[in-house]
């Protein structure tokens, strides 16, 4: 075991491993990749409101990282998720 590979973190810090924030013994996301993810949808949402249309790549991105929220904790992030699902429903 390598020392400087290991890290303890006390109660008060937060506790991060690959890519997944682990707080009061539940799981989540940083708030900065939540906060991405709200202005994707809000700006995808803006685009179709104006008439333009959302490129693929937009829509693949926000359906990932939704399918990725619901794999960490659904019910913690449930009212973003069903905020996108009903953003890519309504594209169809």
């Amino acid at each position: 075991m390598k020392n400087e590979k290991t890290h303890i973190l006390r109660k008060n810090n937060r506790q991060y491993i690959t890519g997944i924030v682990i707080n009061n013994e539940e799981i989540g996301v940083p708030k900065k990749w939540v906060k991405i993810l709200k202005a994707s949808i809000y700006n995808a949402q803006k685009l179709k409101a104006s008439g333009s249309s959302v490129s693929s790549k937009t829509i693949h991105e926000i359906s990932g990282k939704i399918a990725w929220l619901k794999s960490v904790n659904e019910k913690r992030y449930q009212k973003i998720i069903s905020q996108g699902t009903e953003f890519l429903k309504s594209l169809t």
